[in-house]
């Protein structure tokens, strides 16, 4: 009976193209596949040493991560830029590497805003340049490259390849644009700069039957990192996208039904994979955010916004998240600026600025809303300390209309940090040291010259300002 050979690469056998998955019948490729069977572990990493070198200096100086790539980078189909999946990297990258002022986290800019003015202060900022449906010749040109380099950029994150796979871009161009435009940032970057280049997702749509198979487009990355480990690194996500169903089902709905983009759910997906990919964990000698001190917090008073739909003028809070009702205040005796409906509190029919607070007897307070809807048009303003119901001096947590909140006197005095609808934002001021809390996550803190008087607690209405917030709630501290 004749011995049958089992394939191998020994040379006791042939391997056959069936036999490689994922690959066209295609004698580079096959190639490229042994390569990087050689190549050993999945991701390349250990360029990012001098990131990690980089955050070092986050105390006392900027650190700039920019952004680079195509839709999914941009944000597109992600509903809000606070659940952008490169907002939601860097408040991941905040938490892991806090400031010892606390984890204050600002907003992306975008390529415009910082080339207008520049990060100077200590800290991580994060610059988004996606642009929807660019291309590795695209995503960066000859006039942008530039102006990246002159930001002194510590990391640049590549996220960029569905479009040259969709549109048929050959594995060569592909190659030579990436390492041209790296090389070019290299080149005019004054600073030590590392690159993390991301395989993705698989998109579902392309314009045109692809030349290869989308992993031959991670091989390409692969090969990028392997000629430059000093200063490439590469993560590839694709295999957990895939282990829930993109490409395919998806049976979790995470993707828009153009099958090319994510959703919100899809994003926050993306960043969790990111992190977990590059496992940062802070190193005992980074700086955490100051501990609080043991506090004993005891509620004063509290609000869900039941019974009747109507103005919260002479209504007195419900208290059903604990302590006693109390009279709903203002200075103005027919204002309709804030109304009772359908179990939140919103604006009403009175455009005017507006402030509606409960009394307290003690300046140090911490207080709290959930957020339902992020408002628009103007800022809503959740005060922890007031003089009196007719005045302006006062500090409180900034709920702003780009999906960010702050600590502001009218003056913000702290780094913006994203939100979105369904959070719970606090302020909690003891003494002159004033915190702000994110689903009870202190991600900002300050300390003002005084404490200031405070006879009052609650929201102010900016004028036009359209809103809607629930569970109201006053703590003491003590």
């Amino acid at each position: 009976m004749a011995i049958k050979k089992v394939p191998s690469l020994d040379g006791s056998g042939k391997i056959f193209n069936k036999h490689i998955p994922d690959r066209l019948q295609d004698t580079a490729l096959n190639a490229t596949y042994a390569l990087k069977s050689e190549a050993g572990a999945k991701n390349r990493l250990a360029a990012l040493s001098i990131f990690k070198a980089a955050l070092l200096r986050r105390e006392t100086a900027p650190v700039i991560v920019i952004g680079a790539g195509s839709s999914t980078m941009a944000g597109s189909k992600s509903g809000t830029i606070p659940a952008r999946w490169f907002t939601r990297f860097g408040v991941m990258l905040a938490e892991a590497f806090p400031m010892a002022s606390g984890l204050a986290q600002a907003t992306p800019l975008t390529l415009a805003e910082a080339l207008a003015a520049p990060p100077t202060t200590p800290g991580i900022h994060l610059v988004n340049m996606g642009i929807s449906g660019a291309s590795a010749g695209t995503y960066i040109t000859d006039t942008t490259g530039p102006q990246v380099a002159s930001l002194n950029p510590a990391l640049i994150v590549h996220s960029v390849g569905s479009n040259d796979y969709a549109g048929s871009v050959t594995l060569s161009n592909y190659k030579t644009r990436l390492q041209s435009r790296i090389a070019q940032l290299n080149a005019d970057t004054p600073g030590p700069l590392v690159h993390l280049l991301i395989h993705q997702f698989q998109t579902e749509s392309p314009t045109a039957v692809p030349i290869a198979p989308w992993s031959a487009y991670r091989d390409v990355l692969i090969e990028i990192a392997d000629e430059d480990p000093k200063n490439v690194a590469f993560l590839d996500i694709n295999d957990e996208f895939a282990a829930i169903g993109i490409p395919g089902s998806d049976p979790f709905g995470i993707r828009d039904a153009d099958l090319a983009h994510l959703l919100a759910d899809g994003h926050a997906l993306f960043a969790q994979f990111v992190k977990d990919g590059l496992g940062f964990l802070p190193p005992a000698r980074f700086s955490a955010p100051a501990p609080d001190p043991v506090v004993t917090l005891t509620t004063l008073t509290s609000d869900t916004f039941t019974g009747t739909d109507g103005t919260i003028f002479g209504r007195s809070t419900d208290a059903l998240l604990g302590g006693t009702a109390k009279a709903w205040e203002t200075s103005s005796t027919t204002s309709t600026s804030m109304v009772v409906s359908s179990g939140v509190l919103r604006n009403g029919a009175d455009t005017f600025s507006r402030f509606y607070g409960v009394a307290v007897t003690t300046p140090n307070v911490q207080v709290s809303v959930k957020v339902k809807e992020v408002p628009t048009v103007a800022d809503l303003n959740l005060i922890s300390r007031r003089a009196a119901l007719a005045t302006s001096s006062q500090i409180y947590a900034r709920i702003g209309t780009d999906s960010t909140v702050s600590i502001s006197t009218g003056t913000e005095l702290t780094a913006r940090f994203p939100i979105v609808a369904g959070d719970v934002v606090a302020i909690r001021s003891s003494g002159t040291a004033h915190s702000l809390y994110v689903n009870g996550v202190k991600v900002a803190s300050v300390t003002t010259a005084s404490a200031a008087a405070s006879a009052y607690a609650g929201i102010l209405r900016p004028t036009g300002a359209v809103f809607a917030v629930d569970d109201f709630k006053v703590e003491t501290i003590s």
